[in-house]
């Protein structure tokens, strides 16, 4: 019986230890070929359909070793259809791969998809000599790499490869941009008509335009901002320094003294930072507004001049008036009651009466243009304003024969207004309205109150105005074309006057119209004292 058992086991036990030891061989191939594509040994592995051939450097000496791992170029050798033989640690930290992903591996899939052709030729031109070109590297972590590869025929035991050296072109790439962009800046910099200078934190100019350079009238580079722009402003005895202030100016007038007469300058400034918010200085602009200025304080001389035109002028015409109304009151008193003698002496007070009107609002416009306008301000009824102004305008409308509506709030309101004046104002508007709203129409007077204002509107079913004039109706001597209205002449003075009568008052005057052939409607608002 222990014969029996003894038989039996001892095939078991052998079966055992030839698996322990094929499992020992197993693990010492597998570290074999582990350390063959790490790059341990001088050797070679490449999987193929019969399993992996291990194939051994000819004439591989650790020195060369040494030297290919020491380089900063990726360094690799490549069979003919592009597996990786070899490659040092470079290359292997280029791709963000493992030395082991790659020998063995094909480089292509390394390769962006555009430059696989460029990579065929360059591999072409490398098996009948040398090749170089830049290919575009795809990493592991998707990130790219621009390369340039320099390829040379190889002779791999017996077969043919290519020894291959890649070159990182990143930083070169990095530093042309940075040129780039310097030629551009300075480009910009010399074609700017605006002065532009650019300032280190101390203040010294590092950099300006050929602009900034004619206005200084020196090289204004490696001078404090200070020296080479004094800068004054607002009469303040020290310069405007916008490189030493640490803030952001946006179009300060200043002027800059020169041999040639001062120069009226507009200064920007803003700081300059770097990625890491650290300052880098300023960079500040200049723009000559000399020109301006001048051409400014021309306009205000011309209209000066104009206003005190206007008053002597006003004064004049004004002063034969007064003999002329009193002609006419003579003849009414003293001439026959005869139909013709009757027709032009009613032409004669029409007309006086027009132009007495005419003069007194350019007299009135050139006083306010002057500042020399008072208003007489006293407790007054707003239905007291309105009543004059429709007496002092129903000539007008009665003679175009409109009908005139007049709406009053059930409340009595007060104004602390000139009550002249406002009455002025709102017989300008009745009067505007029968102007221009044909024969037979209907023009509106209505007053409403809304919170502490008071509010009238003078409304008619005329001409109307087109949308684009509408901005411009309140701007001195504007005639506005209103087709046949514009026949009915006028200085364009009647609004202007309404608008800034109404601003002294403290209120304000809007024109609205939905175009032309729709009628016209002016909403003047005052502060009420109810």
């Amino acid at each position: 019986m222990t014969d029996i058992r003894a038989s039996r086991d001892a095939p078991a036990a052998a079966s055992q230890a030839e698996l322990a030891e094929l499992r020992q061989r197993l693990a010492d191939a597998e570290e074999t070929l582990r350390a063959i594509r790490s790059g341990e040994v001088d050797a070679l592995v490449i999987s193929t359909p019969d399993g992996d051939q291990i194939y051994t450097l000819q004439g591989a000496e650790t020195a060369y070793r040494v030297m290919v791992e020491a380089m900063t170029e990726g360094a690799m050798t490549l069979a003919d259809d592009a597996t990786l033989l070899y490659c040092n640690q470079r290359l292997a930290d280029m791709l963000g791969a493992t030395l082991e992903d790659l020998i063995g591996a094909s480089l292509r899939p390394y390769l962006v998809a555009d430059d696989l052709e460029a990579f065929d030729t360059l591999l072409s031109r490398g098996a009948a000599g040398e090749s170089r070109g830049e290919v575009m590297l795809q990493r592991t972590d998707g990130g790219r790499i621009p390369v340039q590869l320099s390829m040379s025929a190889l002779d791999v035991q017996g077969a043919r490869g290519f020894c291959c050296i890649a070159t990182d072109l990143t930083e070169q790439k990095r530093n042309a941009d940075i040129h780039a962009s310097e030629r551009l800046a300075r480009s910009i910099l010399e074609q700017a008509a605006d002065a532009i200078v650019v300032c280190n934190p101390s203040g010294e100019v590092i950099r300006a335009s050929a602009s900034a350079c004619r206005l200084a009238a020196t090289d204004c580079i490696g001078k404090e901002f200070s020296e080479a722009f004094p800068l004054l402003h607002d009469d303040q005895p020290d310069p405007l320094d916008p490189s030493r202030m640490g803030c952001t100016l946006q179009s300060v007038e200043a002027i800059l003294p020169g041999p040639e007469g001062p120069r009226h300058l507009m200064v920007s400034a803003a700081p300059l930072f770097n990625a890491d918010s650290e300052p880098l200085g300023c960079v500040i602009t200049m723009v000559d507004i000399t020109g301006l200025k001048a051409a400014e304080l021309a306009l205000k001389e011309a209209d000066r001049r104009k206003d005190e035109f206007l008053a002597v002028l006003s004064h004049e015409l004004r002063n034969p008036l007064a003999p002329v109304r009193n002609a006419v009151g003579i003849l009414k008193l003293k001439s026959p009651d005869e139909p013709e003698l009757r027709w032009a002496r009613e032409i004669i007070e029409r007309q006086v009466h027009q132009m007495t009107r005419l003069i007194d609002d350019l007299l009135d416009v050139s006083r306010i243009t002057q500042d020399r306008l008072e208003l007489r301000r006293e407790q007054i009824a707003l239905a007291q304003v309105l009543g004059e102004a429709v007496e002092m305008s129903r000539p007008m409308i009665s003679q175009e024969g409109h009908d005139l509506e007049v709406s009053m709030p059930p409340d009595s309101v007060l104004l602390h207004a000139d009550g002249a004046r406002l009455a002025q104002v709102f017989a300008n508007l009745l009067n505007n309205a029968a102007k221009y709203t044909p024969a037979g129409g209907r023009i509106v007077l209505c007053a409403w109150c809304e919170e502490s204002d008071v509010v009238v509107s003078v409304r008619d079913n005329g001409v109307g105005i087109s949308p684009d004039m509408l901005p411009q109706v309140f701007e001195m001597f504007l005639q506005v074309d209103r087709s046949e209205g514009r026949a009915r002449g006028g200085l364009g003075i009647g609004l202007t006057l309404v608008k800034r009568l109404v601003t002294m008052h403290d209120g304000t005057v809007e024109a609205k119209s939905d175009g032309l052939g729709a009628g016209t409607e002016f909403l003047v608002r005052l502060p009420a004292l109810r």
